[in-house]
């Protein structure tokens, strides 16, 4: 072993302060084993040969410059080597701290991965909640859903405990309070007005159970307020309006009356009665007298109902309803006509409190039309009439009436649906009108339909002129309102035979304009609105003397002249109540009870085919509660409330 000589220094036994770069060269490199100890370099015999020669020779070490050689060679050869392997005891004091803020830095990200995570898991699982919650409420009506939310919010619910809140109400396990008027008004209306159809029979007392359902004094239940309100004590006038709604062709059985129900009224006798009782003797009757054809299961319901003439609470209210095969009868007809009324007038909470029926109203169903004319066109008008004095000095005006001065009345609507009409000559189709609304200036065809935004104008005249819904009012309404609008085409270029064709036209589109103008300009006063009727009566008459059925089919001529004398009459009936009382054209025809049938199919799910055991409860009754005061409860239309003419019958008026 070869120890590096260094200049002659004083021994204290401390550290000699050599400098590390002339401490070792890069050829001399110190080699102690472990096992070397401070004895056997002191004694080494080449130390005492040297220090006897020089006298400055380092003849001891001390432990501390021995042990200096062995930490600055262990220190060089870590600094060649990467820390990453190092113990903590090994790190000097910087890289100790930085190490501690690496390893703080990591455990927060790690934390924040962490947390990242679990937030994932958690949405992840509220997502799923969510398509849980979308999944039942599209296969399952959920009793009072609406009331969940409210109370959701109150009770910070989360998306699983509303899932499961849900799922326990399906089940029958919880029922959310909180009751609004709306349910307070719904309960009212579904336990207070149970009607009683007429199953096995045309019957008056069923009727009369009816209109006291519907009109009578009302009793408390369930906490309801069901006080009758007596504050008004206007008598108004009435109308009974009847049509057919879609029902499901089934039998049914009413376990109250342990009956069947839904065979046609029209062949009912044929059977021996619909009375179940403990074996199945009547239910096999009625398959075998069915199969025979002796009976037909109904898939319609023939349904009355009664509207008040008013600016509110005129929708209809059901008073009447029996299973029809429609293969009666216009005896059929007359018969069911007549029990309505008379139970209105027999009923003590019918005529005697709230007012007498004006008219009788009806689609164009042509075995009701017959027992309509024979119903209202018996007696007429005769100097000790009260009508006379107001009707007596109109020319042209149909005098004749039924009992009580009953009229009938027709829903014009039924114009729409026909295909052609012949005037002066030119029979126009759909072809002219089309050929003809091309030339309308600055018409943006586009407000048609939706769909039509997308193609050609020719396009939207050919969807308009041949709507995919033959029933879509709106859009017939507006073929119509076309067709007055070409009365402000220029005929300047035209040739005599498109000059003829367009007088033709604009006499047409001036007598729809007659027709159309009082039900849908709310600001024309009642006036205006009979004169413009009376026109439209006058401008029919000539052109179906000129033309005959050509023009307009004697059904629906005589449907919509009728339509006009009611309207007529109908003030003079109101001027005999009061001077004061309103009367509404918009509310001639039977569209109350259309939207009766509507709001019937709708409410609570859709439901477009019901039985008649469902329409005993006749789920569109929330719009003619009179104890309601929820806003969806209200008379169902805005045809009174939308119209700012004035609206009383005073005066004179219809001179033309």
């Amino acid at each position: 072993m070869t120890l590096y000589r260094a200049p002659a220094l004083p021994l204290t036994g401390m550290s000699a302060p050599f400098g590390l770069p002339t401490l070792f060269t890069s050829t001399m490199r110190v080699r102690v084993l472990a096992s070397s100890t401070l004895s056997s370099v002191s004694t080494h015999p080449e130390y005492d040969q040297r220090d006897a020669n020089r006298g400055s020779l380092v003849t001891a070490l001390g432990r501390s410059c021995a042990t200096l050689f062995i930490d600055v060679d262990i220190v060089k050869t870590r600094a060649t080597r990467s820390p990453d392997n190092l113990r903590n005891e090994d790190l000097s004091r910087g890289q100790l701290e930085k190490l501690e803020t690496t390893k703080a830095a990591l455990n927060e990200e790690k934390l924040k991965h962490q947390n990242h995570k679990r937030s994932v898991i958690r949405k992840q699982a509220d997502l799923d909640d969510y398509n849980a919650i979308f999944d039942l409420l599209a296969q399952e009506m959920v009793p009072g859903l609406y009331r969940f939310f409210p109370r959701a919010k109150k009770e910070q619910w989360g998306i699983s405990k509303l899932l499961c809140m849900l799922k326990k109400a399906l089940r029958g396990e919880y029922t959310p309070r909180g009751y609004t008027q709306f349910d307070i008004d719904m309960a009212t209306l579904i336990l207070e007005h149970v009607l009683t159809p007429c199953i096995d029979g045309v019957r008056i007392t069923d009727v009369l159970d009816n209109v006291e359902a519907m009109y009578g004094p009302k009793k408390q239940k369930c906490g309801a307020i069901l006080a009758e309100d007596d504050t008004d004590s206007q008598r108004y006038g009435f109308t009974a309006c009847f049509d057919e709604l879609a029902t499901e062709g089934r039998i049914d059985y009413m376990a109250d009356e342990d009956k069947m129900a839904g065979v046609c009224l029209e062949h009912v006798g044929n059977l021996t009665g619909l009375h179940v009782g403990s074996d199945l003797r009547a239910i096999e009757g009625c398959v075998d007298a069915a199969k025979a054809r002796k009976v037909h299961v109904a898939r319609e319901t023939t349904v009355g109902a009664i509207s008040r003439h008013s600016r509110k609470g005129y929708a209809a209210k059901p008073v009447f309803m029996g299973p029809t095969c429609k293969k009666g009868n216009y005896k059929n007809a007359v018969h069911i006509l007549g029990t309505v009324v008379e139970a209105w007038k027999r009923s003590p909470y019918g005529e005697k409190k709230n007012g007498p029926l004006w008219d009788l109203a009806s689609d164009g169903d042509a075995t009701r039309r017959a027992a309509m004319f024979i119903t209202c066109m018996t007696f007429d008008i005769e100097p000790n009439n009260p009508l006379y004095p107001h009707v007596h000095d109109l020319p042209g005006l149909n005098l004749k009436v039924g009992k009580d001065n009953l009229t009938m009345d027709f829903d014009y609507k039924h114009l729409f649906k026909e295909e052609g009409m012949m005037v002066n000559g030119f029979y126009i189709n759909k072809s002219i009108v089309a050929r003809w609304l091309e030339r309308l200036p600055d018409h943006d065809w586009s407000e048609v339909s939706i769909e039509s935004l997308l193609v050609w104008s020719e396009r939207s005249i050919d969807s308009l002129l041949n709507p995919d819904d033959a029933q879509d009012v709106p859009r017939a309404v507006e073929l119509l309102a076309a067709i007055i609008e070409l009365q402000r085409l220029e005929n300047l270029e035209m040739d005599p035979t498109e000059l003829s064709e367009y007088r033709a036209l604009r006499l047409l589109g001036e007598t729809f304009k007659a027709l159309l103008k009082p039900f849908i300009t709310p600001t024309l006063s009642l006036s205006e609105q009979i004169e413009s009727l009376i026109l439209f009566s006058h401008l029919a008459c000539a052109l179906y003397l000129k033309n005959g059925p050509s023009f307009l089919s004697n059904q629906l001529y005589g449907d919509l002249q009728a339509m006009v004398k009611n309207g007529v009459l109908t003030v003079v009936k109101a001027k005999l109540i009061s001077s004061t009382l309103e009367v509404f054209v918009c509310l001639l025809g039977d569209d109350v009870l259309e939207r009766l049938f509507g709001i019937g199919r709708m409410i609570g799910g859709h439901s477009p085919n019901c039985t008649i055991v469902e329409l005993r409860h006749l789920r569109a009754s929330p719009g003619v509660a009179k104890t309601t005061s929820s806003p969806e409860f209200a008379s169902g239309s805005t045809c009174g409330s939308s119209h700012t003419g004035e609206m009383e019958g005073r005066g004179h008026c219809w001179k033309l």
